[in-house]
């Protein structure tokens, strides 16, 4: 493996003053939000179908493949860090 790259003085004074930049919760309440509301919009669509008696259409059909094709899997993090890893 490669050793890091050296950094200049300046660098490592920026890096020092910028320890604390981080874009983590953001992203975690990006990624919490957006399924949960996802999900709800879904399950109100398909129970409204359902309430009025129109019955599921192609469109909903897709959209429930799109939502639940959409979850990520048990283990899909670990392999996909093994295989930058190797």
């Amino acid at each position: 493996m490669a050793s890091p790259p050296k950094l200049s003085p300046q660098q490592r004074l920026w890096r020092e003053e910028h320890r604390h930049d981080s874009q983590v919760p953001s992203i975690i309440t990006v990624n919490v939000i957006l399924p949960v509301l996802i999900t709800v919009v879904t399950v109100a669509r398909v129970a409204s179908r359902r309430i009025s008696k129109a019955g599921l259409g192609l469109d909903d059909y897709t959209l429930l493949a799109a939502v639940v094709g959409a979850r990520p899997r048990e283990g899909d993090q670990a392999e996909r860090h093994q295989t930058r890893a190797s």
